[in-house]
């Protein structure tokens, strides 16, 4: 009968996989892609939120065209 210890690794080896070596290139090289793939994502998401978002929150105000200009004043 194999060890719980033993059988807990085993499972996490198969679930996550093996440990890496973070010095390595081919490793680096990929972190470095996802990280890039990942800032892109998001920048393009913040431009299309910035493109409809303005628009929809003056339309939200309804008759209450004053407050941009109140929480402007109190903001800053």
């Amino acid at each position: 009968m194999q060890d719980i210890g033993t059988y807990i690794k085993k499972l996490k080896t198969s679930i996550i996989g093996a440990p890496r070596n973070p010095l390595d290139s081919n490793i680096f090289h990929s972190i470095s892609l996802i990280s890039l793939f990942a800032w892109v994502g998001l920048g393009s998401d913040a431009m299309s939120s910035s493109s409809y978002g303005p628009p929809e929150a003056y339309l939200a105000l309804g008759g209450h065209i004053f407050l941009p200009y109140l929480l402007q004043w109190v903001l800053y």
